[in-house]
């Protein structure tokens, strides 16, 4: 379920999982084992894309080419346990 969706955070709860998405500081947290593998080769991974799917499309595409244009500069994390 997304809880906030815009062009600064996306927040949303996948099942037993959490993201957040912070466009200011250009860090993605995130709680399933697919990304935990997916940070090393930063890859997005299947719960990422179903929220992007099910966010406005606008929203969506600006978040996937503030990604894409700056790779690098993103944060892929893990929440503290």
């Amino acid at each position: 379920m997304v809880r906030e969706a815009n062009l600064k955070t996306i927040k949303a709860k996948i099942r037993d999982y959490n993201l957040t998405m912070d466009m200011s500081s250009k860090t993605i947290l995130h709680d399933c084992g697919d990304w935990e593998r997916a940070i090393e080769t930063r890859q997005l991974c299947k719960h990422i894309g179903k929220v992007l799917l099910t966010i406005p499309e606008p929203v969506a595409l600006a978040w996937v080419s503030a990604i894409h244009e700056d790779l690098d500069a993103w944060k892929f994390r893990q929440p503290k346990k």
